[in-house]
Parts: structure tokens; C-alpha cells; sequence
């Protein structure tokens, strides 16, 4: 006699693991922490924008209110990469074979029946579209007219290594990956270090600079403690993997 089903909101809780969200959220609390260290340093600069003009670009101080909201986006962002790639990796262990009733450790709720992978993939793409809507945003915070095309690329490339961390046919057999695997290819590890540590800590430091001078964001200066938040990033990603 098979498992007794769980209620279906621990069904859900158990493919989408929640429990897994501090890799996630630590990183950008360290990135919030640096981010407010870094702007009670940040001094007043002159940048010379070109050879025969002198423009004088004010570092000016950025509220706390306006880094939490950075730093509260950001980690939602952050959280539904996470909940998305769990989901996924439920819906494609169990689809390319690696989730069998031999299966030891925690329940995988398409494994054990309780979730189809169509649901489980449903799940999967409503949640990374959350994310996407999330994190757009993102990129044009400092000015409607000017995109910032490395937050773009972060959260294109987020939502692409959420499906790609496990593969299988959704959604990239759709066009014609469906045999990447990060994991799978054993560079999970590669990949953790990167976005749960370089780009979660780093992104709240990084977008806190943007906003934090009078012109465009490419003209920024780079604000005290940044160097130092790349060090701690780096730390991050370690403990990470």
C-alpha cells in the first residue's frame, strides 16, 4: 500500500523546499550590511567625464528606507530563483530517472506521485515568471528611459540557470537544449558560487552605487567598501558550495 498524500499545501512545501531560502537570503543580508557600511563612507568625487570637461558628480547619501526597498526586491528576486529551480529539479529528477522509488532522503513529491510533472512544471514556470516580473524592475530603478543591460543579463540569466541547473524536456527541449544540465555536468558547484555568492551578495552594493550619484550610473565612481564586498562575496560563494 502506497504513502498516504499529504494535505496539498505540504505537498507543494516539500517539491518547492523552502527550507533551502537562506542560501539565498544570507547573501543579500551580507549585501544590504555592506551596502550601509559603504554609504555612511562615501565621500563627495570629481570625475572627469572627458578629456576637455570636468563634471563634478556628488556621491550624496542614500536613505535606509531606499537601500531596505533594494535590498526587499532583490531578495524576493532571489527567493523565487530558489523556490523555481527547486520545483524544476522536482519535475526533472523524476522525469530523467534520478528520482526512483530507491529513492533515500527527503520525499520528492512528483516522485512519489503526489504532484504530476505537468504540475510540477506548471509550478516551475509560474514561479520564475514571478521572478522575472520581480526582477526586471530591477534594471530600469534609476531611470525609465535607461536600462541597465548587466541587471538585465543577471535576471535573464538567473531565470535560464533555474531550468538549466537540472534540464530535462521542459523547457528547454523547446529548443533544442534539452540535454544541458549544470548539475548533471558537475559544475553545480560553479554555479552556486556564482549566483548564490558573487551575484547575491554583490547586486544590493552594486545597485546602491547607481543610486547613490546625481548622473547616470555608468559615470559612478566606485564608493568605499565595494572592493570590500566583492572580498565578502567571495567568502559567500565558499561557504555556499
Amino acid at each position: 500500500m502506497g504513502e498516504a498524500r499529504p494535505p496539498t499545501w505540504k505537498v507543494w512545501m516539500l517539491a518547492s523546499r523552502p527550507h533551502t531560502l537562506t542560501a539565498s537570503i544570507s547573501p543579500v543580508l551580507v549585501g544590504y550590511a555592506l551596502s550601509i557600511t559603504s554609504m555612511s563612507q562615501a565621500p563627495t568625487v570629481d570625475v572627469d567625464v572627458d578629456v576637455n570637461v570636468d563634471v563634478d558628480i556628488k556621491t550624496t547619501f542614500v536613505p535606509h528606507s531606499s537601500i531596505l526597498d533594494i535590498t526587499l526586491q532583490f531578495a524576493m528576486f532571489c527567493m523565487l530563483i530558489q523556490l523555481g529551480t527547486n520545483l524544476h529539479n522536482d519535475y526533472a529528477d523524476f522525469v530523467k530517472g534520478a528520482d526512483t522509488v530507491a529513492r533515500v532522503g527527503q520525499a520528492r513529491a512528483t516522485q512519489k506521485g503526489w504532484l504530476t510533472p505537468n504540475q510540477t512544471a506548471r509550478g516551475a514556470t509560474i514561479t520564475l515568471v514571478a521572478a522575472l516580473a520581480v526582477g526586471m524592475p530591477l534594471a530600469v530603478v534609476f531611470d525609465d528611459a535607461t536600462v541597465d543591460r548587466w541587471m538585465v543579463f543577471m535576471v535573464l540569466s538567473s531565470v535560464f540557470n533555474a531550468v538549466a541547473y537540472t534540464g530535462g524536456p521542459y523547457p528547454l527541449g523547446y529548443i533544442g537544449l534539452g540535454r544541458v544540465s549544470i548539475g548533471y555536468s558537475g559544475l553545480g558547484d560553479i554555479f552556486v558560487f556564482l549566483y548564490f555568492g558573487l551575484v547575491a551578495t554583490l547586486t544590493v552594493p552594486y545597485l546602491t552605487q547607481n543610486l547613490s550619484c546625481e548622473s547616470a550610473p555608468a559615470s559612478c565612481q566606485t564608493l568605499p567598501g565595494l572592493g570590500f564586498a566583492f572580498v565578502a562575496a567571495v567568502c559567500v560563494g565558499c561557504l555556499g558550495t
